[in-house]
């Protein structure tokens, strides 16, 4: 593997990382280089290379599970962890392809070491086949869909193992970043509030338009088609349903004819009692979508049992209701925060910082030596805000940011610099810190130019 490394000629400026590993740094926002101009049966294209929906689908489970395991609702989240799982798909495909051009690729026996490295796939303490096939079948997987998953995986791993081998970062920099970790300051939060009041109105609409989201009990959509034999007769009737099975197989439309009669069309909850014949309840718990039609033979017929996909049935909006009015609260809040800030900031530039305080009459909060990171935790603000603050000296006013609360302003009295010996006894806690922060700075520049380069076609689709 890393014999290849050495020959490689055009490899000069490496940031590379795979997307499972700055997933957790933040939101990287989703963006359309190029909408389709032609058809894409895909999520997207990355220089002529598909992302399947089913790959968006199951990078998109991996980030909400990963949420859901911390607590977090996931329910108002879902178009942003679409944006994310999408975002991560791309910049994995480009760092592959990039590998691929250097000669730097998982060979067939780490993959296979990899697989046989999994727990999961060994019974009795032997790897065993029907278990691995089992367990993939199940995630709607096969060998050879998974093993270049691994392959992909495995690929930029390497490639960050080797970036890492070569990475470092200065004193300057550590003790650059200590000491704003360190610093103190004391001084005063002006907080501009913004009401987020929703009304029954703005809630029923909600719920009304975004149902989907809202998933309760999950019932099965089911179509039972009958073939009557006591009125066409055994043989008639059997070749009859030999050709709607194979209709229905190939999602061929099903013919008008005598002696079909659509006998079921709807969502069965298997969770309560069904006006179903118990015969059918019978069949319809072993359709999937795996195993999505059934023949059913009976004295005077033959039934045609499809699974259509799953439905799931909308919880009432009554159990519903705290989390829409915390979603359109969250919505309402950045909305008229940002509106805030704009007019506050413009305003900042006609009139003194004083004025805008006796005009808006502000919620104020004294605070005495606290941490930019404390602050930062306390009120919701952003890396940018922090740094700006950072850089403000003693006896001075910030610009308007956005915050947890609204809009906020801080005004700095006092700023205390960590003496020599904290410095020192920080260091070696912060020295891990600081060289995630610059790789994963040099990592999105990077991502960022194999964007540029690249032909990227997202489905439209994705972005609804």
């Amino acid at each position: 593997m890393f014999d290849k490394i050495a020959k490689s000629k055009t490899l000069k400026f490496v940031l590379f990382i795979t997307a499972f590993a700055f997933v957790g740094t933040g939101l990287v926002a989703l963006i359309v280089y190029q909408i389709a101009g032609g058809a894409i049966t895909g999520a997207a294209i990355v220089n002529d290379r598909e992302i399947s929906f089913q790959e968006l689908q199951r990078e998109y489970n991996n980030l909400a599970k990963n949420l859901e395991s911390q607590g977090i609702d996931t329910t108002p989240m879902r178009k942003m962890l679409y944006s994310q799982a999408l975002e991560n798909l791309i910049a994995k495909e480009l760092l592959y392809q990039e590998a691929e051009k250097e000669g730097i690729v998982a060979t067939q026996e780490e993959i296979k070491m990899a697989i046989l490295s999994y727990e999961a796939f060994y019974e009795n303490g032997k790897f065993s086949k029907e278990k691995y096939l089992s367990i993939l079948k199940s995630a709607g997987l096969n060998p050879a869909m998974f093993e270049q998953m691994i392959k992909k995986d495995l690929t930029t791993k390497h490639i960050i193992t080797l970036l890492k081998s070569s990475f470092y970062i200065t004193d300057e920099e550590i003790d650059s970043f200590s000491i704003k970790q360190l610093t103190k300051i004391s001084g005063k939060v002006y907080i501009f509030p913004v009401s987020t009041e929703i009304t029954e109105e703005e809630i029923k609409k909600y719920y009304e338009e975004n149902k989907d989201k809202f998933t309760g009990k999950k019932g099965k959509k089911i179509v039972i088609y009958k073939i009557d034999i006591d009125k066409l007769g055994k043989e008639k009737a059997q070749n009859l349903a030999r050709e709607l099975y194979q209709n229905i197989k190939q999602n061929k439309q099903i013919p008008q004819k005598e002696g079909i009669q659509k006998l079921f069309d709807n969502v069965i909850f298997l969770d309560k009692e069904e006006n179903l014949d118990k015969k059918f309840i019978k069949e319809v718990k072993k359709l999937s979508k795996e195993k999505n039609i059934s023949l059913l033979k009976e004295k005077d017929a033959f039934y045609l049992i499809k699974y259509e996909g799953e439905h799931s049935k909308p919880l009432p909006l009554e159990k519903v209701k705290d989390k829409i009015i915390a979603q359109l609260s969250t919505e309402k809040r950045e909305k008229a925060s940002k509106e805030l800030l704009n007019k506050i900031k413009e305003e900042l530039k006609k009139e003194k910082f004083e004025n805008i305080v006796q005009k808006y009459k502000p919620k104020t909060e004294d605070f005495q030596k606290q941490t930019l990171q404390i602050l930062s935790a306390k009120y919701g603000l952003s890396n940018e805000a922090i740094k700006s603050i950072f850089k403000l000296p003693p006896k001075s006013v910030s610009e308007p940011f956005l915050s947890r609360a609204g809009v906020i302003i801080i005004e700095i009295t006092e700023k205390e610099l960590p003496s020599k010996e904290e410095i020192e006894k920080a260091r070696k806690s912060l020295i891990k810190f600081v060289e995630n922060e610059k790789f994963n700075t040099y990592i999105q520049m990077y991502i960022d130019r194999l964007k540029k380069e690249s032909d990227i076609r997202i489905n439209p689709r994705v972005l609804n």
